[in-house]
């Protein structure tokens, strides 16, 4: 069976989300280690807090729909 690439990305987007951000996160990651190869003593620290906030804010985008779907299934 062969499968198209544009049909497996339609058929598997949430893969397709999850191999471009790490993609663009390991483009981040190796920025930062430039940042401290250059004296940003700080870039890591900084850069931890943004993926702290980043995580927050997807966990806020998401909870709404998550607590839907559990009282959803509670009834």
């Amino acid at each position: 069976m062969v499968v198209f690439r544009i049909d497996w990305m339609m058929a598997y987007q949430g893969m397709v989300v999850l191999a471009g951000n790490q993609v663009w996160w390991t483009w981040e990651v190796e920025d930062v280690f430039r940042k401290v190869k250059k004296g940003d003593k700080m870039g890591m620290k900084n850069y931890a807090k943004k993926m702290h906030k980043q995580i927050s804010d997807l966990v806020q985008k998401v909870w709404p729909h998550y607590n839907s779907a559990l009282n959803h299934l509670r009834k």
